[in-house]
């Protein structure tokens, strides 16, 4: 008679016990004979022990691993893609080879950064590529450029169906702009061209980006202009934009200080279309903000005092509401400092020199550094007999100090529909904005270098990076518990790029058992899956 031997695991007490047994049919009916017991061993060598007796091990000499690829980010996101709907945006047809590219490059940029002659090299050590179907044609940079070329052919008809999805009538539309330098020879690029570097890099030509969001922060369109091009030349395209392309008839456009006058809204809108209803929030310049206060009698002493709403001389029929902020108001005193500072260390430089000089000359050198930092009406220079002295204008200063912390912020929105309290913070939902420009140009989604040189692939390429940024929002927004859960720690546990990694140690694995070859996806241990979990669920309807 065979009795065939098992090992039983008993886990009810403190410490683990296998008891091995014999189990055997007697008159009908099963019967176990105990053999013995095994303890002072951990549960996981009970477990390959009776795996073991089972049939089901085999020795560490058996397979081997030969080769393993990032799986599981690649994967993840590309079902976010799917799950948000931004395949079916870009083209209805996603099934479309030159689509799978499109959004390779998407999902590439997320996690992996680089030219797109670099994502060409991904079959190496990523399977982004295969789990779109497209590994062959991916290796060839010119069909990478050929999909970028489609892509921005789509770029109108994807940023409708964006603008239709997001931005309802009435709804807030943030609008801010930034630049981003070149290096290289540009002479044939019509876009490519010295201007205000908002990234202080003086000396290299450059673009200037136009970035549209809806009021949460959702990127929607963007747009490449000139690197010359100055703020407000860019608001009217947009405009017309929003309303005679993609058919917005009633919105709030909320523009930054400089980018949009409070009454250049009005002279578009009657340009244009009777129908049209656009309202604007913006923001008053330093100097009409002193003017506002002069004419009202205000300071930042009286902030406590301030009314809700303030009338204005210069643009009449908009209200303007009037804030303090001390941390700010503290931050303008302290910058106001430095630069005299730095102005005061030209002067000294100035007079440390030791040839002679004329008073008309020494006033020359003069007049070229008291205003490199717009500080110089608070200096008052001496030249007398080629020496150099200068005072501080204290009287000034003290006046420029009663306007330290102040912001003003203007709109035509009628009381009924926004209220003072909401029109400020609405301005300040453009912060997302900032915020879109500051992962767009880190490390994050590496914006720049931009390695194309005609204007066609610089803008698609600036529209893929916009893309990107539309999946990067949507994870992030997914994401939402696990940075709640940061901001009741000590410590930050979880950052975009940690996450990544995490998603990215889940590998497709070639094991070689026995001189067969096969597949396998290691399987996601539990904080994997929960980030999987909450990437992928559904919108809610």
């Amino acid at each position: 008679m065979s009795k065939a031997m098992h090992l039983d695991i008993q886990t009810h007490r403190k410490n683990p016990v296998g008891v091995l047994r014999r189990s055997y049919r007697e008159d009908g009916k099963v019967k176990k004979e105990t053999l013995g017991r095994i303890t002072g061993v951990s549960l996981e060598q009970l477990r390959l022990i009776q795996a073991s007796l089972q049939g089901k091990t085999m020795m560490t000499d058996d397979f081997t691993i030969t080769h393993s690829r990032e799986y599981g980010a690649s994967h993840t996101l590309i079902q976010l893609v799917k799950s948000i709907g931004l395949d079916k945006v870009i083209y209805s047809r996603p099934s479309e080879d030159w689509v799978k590219l499109v959004i390779g490059m998407i999902v590439g940029r997320i996690l992996y950064k680089g030219s797109k002659l670099s994502l060409t090299r991904l079959s190496a050590f990523s399977s982004l590529w295969s789990q779109l179907g497209v590994e062959h044609l991916a290796q060839n940079v010119n069909e990478l450029y050929s999909a970028m070329d489609q892509l921005h052919q789509r770029q109108k008809a994807i940023q409708k169906k964006l603008a239709k999805k997001h931005i309802q009538q009435g709804h807030l539309l943030l609008y801010d702009i930034t630049s981003s330098y070149l290096v290289g020879d540009y002479s044939d690029s019509d876009l490519v061209h010295f201007g205000y570097n908002r990234d202080k890099k003086r000396g290299f030509e450059q673009i200037v980006i136009g970035l549209m969001c809806d009021q949460e922060g959702c990127p929607i369109g963007v747009k490449v202009f000139r690197g010359n091009t100055s703020d407000q030349s860019t608001v009217e395209e947009q405009l017309y934009t929003m309303t005679k392309q993609y058919g917005m008839k009633n919105l709030t456009f909320i523009g930054d200080r400089g980018m949009i006058q409070p009454d250049s809204i009005e002279s578009f809108v009657s340009l244009q279309d009777e129908q049209i209803s656009l309202s604007s929030v913006t923001a008053l310049t330093h100097a009409n903000i002193r003017k506002l206060c002069e004419e009202h009698q205000l300071t930042n002493k009286d902030h406590k005092q301030f009314p809700k709403a303030l009338t204005f001389h210069a643009f009449p029929g908009k209200r303007v509401i009037l804030y303090y902020n001390p941390k700010r108001a503290e931050e303008d005193s302290q910058t106001r400092q430095i630069l005299i500072e730095k102005t005061e260390q030209l002067l000294s430089e100035i007079r440390l020199r030791k040839r002679s000089v004329t008073d008309a000359q020494l006033g020359i050198r003069v007049g070229k550094v008291i205003n490199r930092y717009k500080v110089g009406k608070f200096i008052e220079p001496t030249i007398k007999d080629g020496k150099l002295n200068w005072s501080l204008k204290k009287y000034l200063l003290e006046r420029e100090a009663q306007y330290d912390g102040l912001y003003a912020v203007i709109t035509d929105v009628s009381v009924d529909d926004m209220s003072a309290d909401d029109v400020v913070q609405n301005y300040k939902r453009l912060s997302k904005v900032e915020q879109a420009f500051r992962v767009l140009k880190s490390s994050l989604l590496e914006l720049r270098p931009i390695y194309h040189r005609t204007d066609d692939r610089i803008g698609s390429h600036v529209f893929l990076c916009m893309l990107s940024y539309y999946v990067h929002w949507h994870m992030s927004q997914r994401l939402a518990p696990l940075w709640k859960e940061n901001k009741s720690g000590q410590e930050w546990r979880y950052t975009m790029d940690s996450l990544i990694e995490n998603l990215k140690a889940i590998q497709e694995n070639e094991v070689e058992v026995r001189g067969v070859t096969a597949k396998h996806i290691n399987k996601p241990n539990k904080e994997q899956q929960r980030l999987m979990d909450l990437l992928l669920t559904l919108e809610k309807k």
